[in-house]
């Protein structure tokens, strides 16, 4: 009998996209909002990165980019995190703003490195960051499905 395994997991791990970060067309190459970026056709809208690290970078990268850097707290979660995706920017703001012990209305580019980290763990764990398992199909075929 062929062994069959399915890798059960959230979006973000697998795309190793903490940030669950869109791509975007440009010059006929992708890139998300921090720079070149690998895409997966059959992965939607969302940019693929070769390692956690690559994807934690560029969420770096773009929070510290020209498009957010310059943003509050509030603004900038306003723009991560429309309302028209079906997201809380708000509440999303208030986690952040208190994980830092900083006001909404804190501009992205006054944070250090370390709070930019702390931002990022809470933009990991907001979108939804859980490591999948990985599942024998043929010893347990109801969980494959």
């Amino acid at each position: 009998m062929k062994k069959c395994y399915y890798f059960r997991t959230k979006r973000s791990p697998a795309h190793n996209n903490i940030g669950n970060i869109n791509y975007e067309l440009k010059d006929s190459r992708v890139i998300g909002h921090g720079g070149p970026k690998k895409k997966n056709s059959l992965r939607g809208r969302f940019a693929v990165f070769a390692s956690e690290q690559e994807g934690r970078e560029a969420l770096r990268t773009m929070l510290r980019g020209p498009g957010y850097g310059s943003l509050t707290i509030s603004q900038a979660m306003n723009k991560y995190a429309p309302p028209s995706d079906g997201n809380n920017p708000g509440q999303y703001a208030r986690t952040i703003a208190n994980a830092i012990k900083k006001p909404l209305t804190t501009r992205l580019s006054s944070l250090s490195d370390a709070e930019l980290d702390v931002v990022i763990n809470q933009i990991r764990k907001k979108e939804g960051w859980k490591v999948g398992q990985i599942i024998d199909c043929n010893a347990n075929p109801s969980k494959c499905k």
